[in-house]
């Protein structure tokens, strides 16, 4: 048992968050210049919670979401622990960005996570106390198909009063608490005389009795989980789930035709229609709408909807309806009606030519010298910056008391001749410009780094004319030095580089995912759970 006990707790701790305080600033990795991003590790307090910090504690989440009066024994159950374990390494793909701002994932790092235990003492909690719910929907769906005319028809006049009369809905909460709790709750204290006549019920209403209850009061109880009433909850349960997914699927099956842009013409006319809507709601309709009101009988075509849908839910009405929308002449008419609609819709737009180009931009790194001691230009590497006299980094100060602070911080590096010491400036770079990497969520064209051959342009938009020369023949752009050393001691150059890339579609920023995490996560989560086993 102990050997069993100590195999499940290798599997719990084989994910430790990583502590913030590790890495220090000294041997972090310089940032790439407009690299893709690679999704940084996630630390998950559930397979449907997921953060980039670190995950809340037990005490963080509110007793309010446990039944149990000990949540924290609910809450650290050894397999609910597992469990959570077990779907963090079948969940792994669906990791969040470093930049995600999700606020479901927010609002569920302050609940609690899934548990095998929560969800089956919350299930039998419901369907114990669910059955008012599902006793209304019964009761209106019973209304709803006549299976008593009488009652449906006295619902649709009671309806109908409403209409014409709309302060008595006022009256209606009142009416439904004394029809469902009062009178009901009343009647079983003081219980009535069964009245028979040939040894049946008589129809009459029941007569109360008098004096004293017979019964004391007893709230209401929840179901037995071993009851009728229980057992048809969760019948019930289950069986109302398939409308919601009917539903579900069937505005997604006609959503994404007009909404989605599927077709990418027709979506843009719903997209201009809707505008359309909008701007008239806004300024033309409350001119329209106290002028209409007095022409157009709204209560008159409110009370014959009302009764109009009342009399297609009936059986025999509805069987017909069905039976006539849905024969294969009533389908093509439709089809063949939407499709003329919508090309007519669409004739107001211009067609989408499909050899558009693809969306490209051009990205550009500068490749920056400095002038040694010795006179010989150093390469210092390709950067985002053209590292100007008037950068942060190069450029002096004066403090309050009037004396001149030098430039920020350079890296030293010691070369191989110990006489000469490399001043580095601080700033991201590169080596090799084939270290460059396009900016995230963009691919390199197939084309190549080519040099722009028109420095001064790029010179005049970046407003530095005052802070360089420029050398039309050779393309490099040098540091202005009149007579003084630059601030910072040092003259640079640097000349402009470009490349075309473009949007990387879907599909491919899918796939480069799915290799990050196949080549990062596995890999690591395994030899951490061997070598807890093994320890």
């Amino acid at each position: 048992m102990d050997q069993v006990t100590n195999f499940l707790e290798s599997i719990i701790a084989v994910e430790q968050p990583p502590s913030t305080e590790s890495a220090g600033t000294e041997n972090a990795p310089q940032a790439k210049l407009t690299p893709k991003s690679l999704p940084k590790k996630v630390i998950r307090r559930s397979s449907s919670s997921y953060s980039i910090t670190e995950p809340e504690k037990p005490n963080d989440v509110s007793s309010f979401w446990y039944l149990e009066d000990d949540h924290k024994k609910v809450a650290n159950q050894m397999t609910d622990r597992l469990i959570e374990r077990v779907l963090n390494v079948i969940i792994d793909p669906l990791l969040v960005g470093p930049g995600s701002n999700d606020t479901r994932v927010e609002i569920h790092n302050t609940r609690p996570p899934f548990s095998i235990n929560l969800m089956t003492l919350n299930s039998i909690k419901f369907a114990q106390r669910v059955s008012p719910v599902f006793e209304a929907i019964d009761d209106a769906t019973y209304m709803m198909c006549w299976k008593d005319p009488y009652l449906t028809v006295g619902v649709l006049l009671m309806a109908t009063l409403v209409v014409l009369r709309p302060y008595l809905l006022t009256a209606v909460p009142p009416f439904m608490l004394l029809k469902h709790f009062m009178v009901p709750h009343y009647m079983r204290l003081h219980t009535p005389d069964p009245l028979f006549v040939d040894g049946k019920y008589t129809w009459q209403n029941p007569i109360p009795s008098e004096g004293r209850p017979l019964d004391k009061f007893e709230a209401p109880k929840p179901a037995p989980q071993l009851s009728r009433e229980f057992l048809m909850n969760f019948t019930d349960m289950q069986n109302h789930l398939v409308p919601y997914i009917r539903l579900y699927d069937a505005a997604v099956s006609w959503g994404q035709h007009y909404f989605l842009f599927e077709d990418f013409e027709l979506s843009s006319v719903v997209y201009l229609l809707l505008c359309a809507v909008i701007l008239v709601n806004l300024f033309i309709v409350p001119l329209a709408l106290p002028l209409l009101l007095k022409v157009f009988p709204a209560k008159a075509m409110l009370i014959i909807s009302l009764w109009s849908a009342a009399i297609t839910l009936h059986p025999k009405v509805r069987g017909k309806l069905l039976d006539s929308l849905y024969t294969e002449e009533a389908r093509l008419s439709r089809l063949n009606k939407t499709d003329k609609m919508e090309t007519k819709l669409m004739s107001a737009l211009v067609p989408e030519d499909p050899n558009s180009p693809v969306d490209t931009k051009e990205v550009e790194v500068y490749e920056l010298h400095r002038l040694s001691a010795k006179h010989i230009w150093e390469p210092i590497g390709f950067t985002n910056d053209f590292f100007a006299l008037n950068h942060p980094l190069r450029a002096k100060s004066v403090d309050a008391d009037g004396k001149t602070i030098p430039a920020p911080a350079v890296k030293v590096v010691k070369s191989d001749d110990e006489e000469e010491k490399i001043v580095l400036p601080d700033i991201p770079r590169k080596a090799t410009i084939l270290e460059i990497k396009a900016p995230q969520n963009w691919t390199f064209t197939e084309s190549d780094w080519q040099i722009d051959f028109e420095p001064l342009e790029w010179v005049k938009s970046n407003y530095i004319m005052d802070l360089v020369n420029v050398d039309a023949d050779e393309k490099w752009v040098y540091d202005f030095v009149d007579g003084d050393k630059p601030p910072d001691g040092f003259t640079y150059r640097r000349r402009r580089w470009v490349r075309l890339c473009q949007r990387e579609t879907a599909a491919q920023k899918r796939a480069r995912e799915a290799l990050i995490i196949a080549t990062t996560t596995n890999s690591d989560r395994f030899g951490k759970t061997i070598g807890n086993l093994l320890a």
